[in-house]
């Protein structure tokens, strides 16, 4: 089911009062459109109809891919907690758990429309987000020539899933971190089949070895890296 909702907003530019369609959850397949709108980000803009500024609104919106398979939550930081909380009262309903676990639902808690946006891309193109997320630490560390310079890559540069070229590689956007927190422009980065899938074997050797969490990012992705490899 989709909840989008009407709120009143204020230009931050030139002060004149406006209207916003927000979404309190979307569903892919009866809003195909808007799940679009949310994965190019136009779906978390408002244009003045006054002065025209483009104005970026953050706010809390559940994604439903019902064909991937996949529930993605978008919270603020703060509300972490509570939504962790939230999800594990909902596994601990039998009939809700037993929905999901037989449709193979993946629910995940995401911090900032980047990574929603990225979720989507990922869960609608048919990839595991926690292969991904393992891929992006393996190309780093083929980027950098030595340890040195993957920690320093690991800690200014990001990677972000973009799609499946028509030659079956996947396709990523590499930004760094500059000094003033900006990012630089996107450089292409283009991975083979087998990187991904060298990270999936990665996922089903090792994930069960650390404790599952709603929150697939690169801190996981480090766990995932880290854990014992005495049974592989």
């Amino acid at each position: 089911m989709s909840r989008p909702y009407r709120s009143a907003i204020t230009c931050p530019a030139c002060g004149t009062n406006g209207e916003i369609i927000l979404w309190e959850s979307l569903n892919n397949v009866l809003n195909p459109d808007e799940a679009q709108q949310l994965i190019d980000g136009s779906l978390f803009k408002y244009r003045c109809p006054h002065c025209g500024v483009e104005t970026d609104v953050f706010y809390p919106c559940l994604y439903h891919d019902m064909k991937g398979h996949a529930m993605v939550q978008l919270v603020d930081e703060s509300s972490i907690k509570q939504a962790i909380d939230m999800l594990d009262h909902l596994q601990s309903d039998v009939m809700f758990r037993k929905m999901t676990t037989e449709a193979n639902y993946q629910h995940r808690l995401v911090t900032s429309q980047n990574s929603l946006r990225e979720k989507a891309l990922i869960f609608r193109d048919g990839r595991d987000d926690r292969a991904l997320e393992i891929l992006k630490l393996l190309v780093l560390k083929q980027l950098a020539q030595n340890e040195a310079e993957f920690e320093a890559l690991a800690n200014d540069a990001e990677l972000l899933y973009l799609c499946q070229t028509p030659a079956g590689k996947l396709e990523l956007a590499l930004f760094i971190v500059q000094k003033d927190g900006s990012w630089s422009k996107p450089q292409t980065v283009e991975v083979p089949q087998d990187l991904y899938a060298q990270a999936n074997q990665i996922v089903d050797r090792r994930s069960r070895r650390i404790e599952s969490t709603y929150i697939i990012d690169r801190n996981w992705a480090s766990q995932i890296l880290l854990a014992s490899e005495d049974d592989d």
